[in-house]
């Protein structure tokens, strides 16, 4: 079952995507290719989940022998990888580290002091950005091996992948697209289990690391370190409003992330050379555009703004090419990638016209039901900026220095991030993480606009001789600096800010949980457990700390009268699971919750203090 799951997962983020990359003759470097495979290996999976189905073949015999057909194309058209000696491999990943990080900084002009401040910003720039990648890398870790267990996953998404996988078309979808439930079932149909959920989970953290990886190459490819702040700005703002579906089968990141890398490719792409060469970038761009539009509904969006954005930023200033020349290619590409989608749409369209499904877009957006409580556009529009928290004074910034950008940044904040904002602002408010699309193109825009603003401010500096002022004027700056940071940032704010961090060590959701419990218990109750409560602000003498191996030391424990709570992790000595049952089974001991995020715990309350 390992192997066949494992192979699944294969086969949604690769197998097909590298062959089609090869076949359509796509070029560009390792994270370029590895956007390209990805997305469009999740949208040649749907369309054959869809095609055998449709048919009455999709079946595990007829999937494995698909998947055989395409590991042995795959090992003949890459036979030259194969054939490579070692000392090849590693000297091309050498020549690509060589030509992308240590040759960086060679440009600049290390004599001048506006230059060694830009570099010294630069650098700190991309350390940030690397441990955002690092976290990324470190969530997607901690997911492996973990099922659905958010109620949206579990009872719409995973749901309608468990239909897919018995060889039919899942029902009360409505006109939610099944992208990611038509993948998820592979690993069903591949396994024989629709049970075993951690295949099918184990790539939701990839849309999250995919979204920072294209920013941060986008940093390396333009000598722009604005993208690095943007990879800052994404993590912050994905963790803020996104933070519990990270890992959860929701397909709020996956959309945003499709439609994310649809525009990456854009910008990666810098004016290219040939004609065809503009076709090939257009014709991936288009790819991973439908396959985000088969997403979620609001991937739809980038239908209309990725061509946008591919006329701007292909063909800017292009001599001899009237605007059909260029128009051209653009509408007939994504036309064709729009009558992929469309079927898909009108299918789901005929069903709510003959009754069988219904449809939720009126009742989502507010022209029917009651989710927005009666409240008007604008009325939806001011909550939806106050939920935006600090994050709100991100827009106005932007807007402010709209005219100091560079065209790519100027036209992604015109054409996708205002315009998303103001639509999700008045009829798609309801929860935040509709926000989602725009949050990588925000953080993209805001830190180019702060790179811009420091350069600026280093070309002042240089400008006004700041750099020959005596050392003791610089003591008098830094002093002065001093006092102003102790009057803006006292103590009782730093304390409290710290505080805040501190209460989400560990596990952020099971604190939460705990907080709620505990804070309501007189202050000499304790919780029997191994999780570090002791390190959580307002719980350091909660903990009655406890490893449960050992049974007689917890049946001397749990008479105790100030242990009311056991929190216990999965791996408690048989003989201590066997006990907990039972009492929970007589009454004892009551179950209060379960938490599964990263390593488990179970929550019991003790209601008779005799074993």
């Amino acid at each position: 079952m390992i192997f066949l799951g494992i192979l699944g997962i294969l086969q949604m983020i690769a197998i097909p995507g590298l062959l089609l990359w090869h076949a359509l003759r796509f070029k560009g470097g390792i994270v370029l290719r590895l956007a390209g495979t990805f997305g469009w290996s999740l949208l040649a999976n749907f369309l054959a989940v869809f095609l055998l189905t449709a048919i009455g073949l999709y079946q595990r015999t007829v999937v494995l022998a698909l998947i055989g057909v395409e590991i042995i194309a795959l090992a003949w058209v890459y036979r030259s990888f194969w054939t490579a000696s070692l000392g090849e491999v590693v000297k091309r990943i050498w020549n690509w580290a060589r030509k992308n990080i240590l040759s960086w900084f060679s440009a600049e002009d290390s004599t001048s002091f506006s230059k060694i401040l830009m570099v010294t910003f630069t650098v700190a720039a991309a350390v940030l950005a690397l441990a955002e990648l690092d976290w990324a890398v470190r969530v997607f870790r901690a997911n492996l091996g973990t099922v659905f267990n958010s109620w949206d996953a579990v009872l719409s998404w995973n749901r309608w992948a468990v239909q897919w996988s018995q060889n039919r078309f899942p029902v009360g979808t409505g006109n939610y697209p099944q992208l990611l439930p038509a993948n998820w079932s592979l690993t069903y149909v591949l396994t024989g289990a629709d049970r075993v959920e951690l295949f099918a989970k184990a790539i939701i953290p990839l849309f999250t690391f995919l979204i920072l990886l294209g920013l941060f190459d986008l940093g390396l490819d333009t000598r722009q370190a604005g993208y690095w702040i943007g990879v800052v700005l994404a993590q912050l703002m994905i963790k803020k409003f996104v933070g519990e579906y990270i890992s959860e089968g929701y397909a709020d990141l996956p959309v945003a992330c499709l439609g994310f890398l649809s525009v990456y490719v854009l910008l990666k792409a810098r004016e290219p050379a040939s004609q065809e060469q503009r076709h090939r970038v257009i014709l991936l761009s288009a790819g991973l555009v439908a396959a985000a539009a088969l997403t979620k509904q609001v991937g739809l969006y980038f239908l209309v703004v990725a061509p946008l954005l591919a006329y701007l930023l292909l063909y800017p200033q292009q001599g001899g090419m009237t605007w059909w020349q260029k128009a051209r290619p653009i509408l007939f590409t994504y036309g064709a990638a729009a009558l992929v989608v469309a079927t898909w749409y009108g299918f789901r369209q005929t069903l709510i016209f003959l009754g069988i499904e219904h449809s939720e877009v009126l009742a989502i957006t507010g022209f029917t039901g009651n989710l927005y409580r009666g409240a008007g556009v604008l009325a939806r529009f001011v909550a939806a900026m106050q939920a935006l928290e600090k994050y709100f004074w991100l827009l106005p910034f932007l807007l402010l220095v709209l005219l100091f950008l560079d065209r790519r940044a100027r036209w992604i904040s015109l054409i996708v991030v205002f315009p998303y904002i103001l639509f999700w602002g008045g009829f798609a408010s309801y929860d935040t993480r509709n926000l989602t699309l725009a949050l990588p193109f925000l953080a993209l825009a805001v830190g180019l606009a702060i790179e811009k603003l420091v350069r600026l401010v280093l070309l002042v500096l240089d400008r006004l001789k700041i750099p020959k002022a005596q050392m003791w004027v610089w003591g008098l700056v830094m002093l002065a600096s001093a006092v102003g940071l102790i009057w803006v940032w006292p103590d009782s704010r730093l304390q409290a800010q710290q505080e805040a961090q501190q209460r989400q060590l560990f596990n952020p959701v099971l604190n939460e949980k705990l907080y709620a419990l505990l804070e309501k218990e007189p202050a000499e109750v304790q919780v029997l457990t191994n999780y570090p409560l002791a390190y959580l602000p307002g719980l350091e003498q909660r903990q009655a700390n406890f490893w449960f191996s050992n049974f007689a030391e917890f049946q001397a424990l749990v008479r105790q009268k100030n242990i009311e709570f056991i929190l216990m992790p999965p791996y408690a000595s048989d003989q201590i699971e066997q006990f907990v049952e039972e009492k929970v089974k007589s009454g004892d001991y009551k179950l209060l919750f379960e938490d599964d995020h990263f390593v488990p715990y179970r929550m019991f309350r003790i209601t008779r203090n005799s074993p």
